[in-house]
This record gives structure tokens, C-alpha cells and sequence, in this order.
């Protein structure tokens, strides 16, 4: 956490507050089914867009090609300099970048933007937007260790308990609107009817 840099658009931060924008982050532990879990609920409601991650790592066989897009690292800070990002994090590789176009694209739509965090993305996002939503995936540690496609920084039991250390404190000083999901893995966090309330409040409130 102490090498993770994050740059945000105060312009584009102050737009989504001012408009009391809501946004969708869904967090956890690298395994804990993030991706699983966006791509259902995109699926399941229209309003919500998962909003494209431009990295620098390597593509994986099991990434969505609508997720990420992959840029290198020279690439990646011309976008920085250039003020593409809405939000950025960089200075340890994998850098991680989510450009203004896409999400004023998906406002303007009038959809929802959805994001995918561990701790640190949780911790800038609950500090810079008033209007998130969080879905916490909690799970089996043992269960993230095997479940996880990051094979550049491969996790470990002690890792997953030090992620789920620091989103419970980002989590804690924050006032808005946050639901804790257990991912048993299996398809029964899918049909949880307070998650499913969760969103509807949400879109709503868009």
C-alpha cells in the first residue's frame, strides 16, 4: 500500500458529487469473485456498466475482453500526463488506469458505473466519492488463495488476511451505503435477496 500511488480528476470527482452521481464498487480479495459477481449483475441490470481498466499487466486466458484494455507502461503515463484518467494507480506495476471518456460515457447513458477493488482502490474511492455503493465480498481465505488469476503477485493465506484488514478500516470511517456478501462458491450468492434489494435501491436513487 505504501508504493501504490492513486491520481483521480478533481473536475470529474466534483461533477459525480455535485450531481450526487451514485457508483458501484465491487470489493474484496484477489479469488474472493469479483469479476464473477460484476459480470452477473451487469448482466442482470441494464443501469449497471462495468467500467473498462486499462493495465499494464499481461492479458490472462479467463479476463472479459469488455474489462480491461492493455496499454504499456510508456503508454500509460502519456494517458497519466495527459489527464485521461478519471482514476489512476501507478508507481508499483501493475499500473491500473480508468479513463474520463469511458466514464462520462456511461453516465451520460444513464447507467451506473461499476468498479472492481481490493483495499487500496476501496480506500481512494470511499475518500474522493460521496455517492458509493459497496458490495464486500467476503469469503473462505483458503478458498481466494486457490480462486485467484494474479499470478504476477501470487496470494497468499497471509496476504488475503491483511486485504480484508484494510477495507474493514476503509469501510469503518466511511457513512455511506455498504452490504457484506458471502462467497460460499457455489451460485448462491447470486440469488441473496438483500443484494439484489442493494441494487434496486441504487439504481433508484440514480
Amino acid at each position: 500500500m505504501e508504493r501504490i500511488k492513486w491520481r483521480y480528476s478533481e473536475k470529474i470527482v466534483n461533477y459525480i458529487n455535485i450531481n450526487n452521481i451514485p457508483v458501484l464498487a465491487v470489493a474484496g480479495a484477489t479469488g474472493s469473485g469479483k469479476s464473477t459477481l460484476a459480470s452477473y449483475l451487469e448482466l442482470q441490470y441494464p443501469k449497471l456498466k462495468i467500467i473498462r481498466n486499462y493495465t499494464t499487466r499481461t492479458k490472462r486466458n479467463t479476463d472479459c475482453e469488455t474489462h480491461f484494455g492493455y496499454i504499456s507502461e510508456c503508454e500509460f503515463c502519456k494517458m497519466l500526463k495527459g489527464d485521461t484518467f478519471f482514476l489512476a494507480r501507478y508507481q508499483e506495476p501493475p499500473f491500473y488506469g480508468y479513463r474520463n471518456s469511458d466514464l462520462l460515457n456511461i453516465i451520460n447513458a444513464g447507467q451506473i458505473p461499476l468498479f472492481m477493488f481490493r483495499y487500496s482502490g476501496t480506500s481512494i474511492i470511499t475518500k474522493t466519492i460521496k455517492n458509493v455503493y459497496i458490495i464486500l465480498i467476503e469469503c473462505d481465505y483458503e478458498n481466494a488463495v486457490m480462486n485467484s488469476r494474479d499470478i504476477v503477485t501470487a496470494p497468499t493465506f497471509e496476504s488475503i488476511v491483511k486485504t480484508y484488514s484494510s477495507i474493514n478500516e476503509s469501510i469503518k470511517s466511511y457513512n455511506g451505503k455498504v452490504i457484506r456478501l458471502k462467497n460460499l462458491y457455489d451460485s448462491s450468492f447470486f440469488s441473496d435477496e438483500s443484494l439484489h434489494n442493494f441494487i434496486k435501491e441504487m439504481i433508484n436513487d440514480r
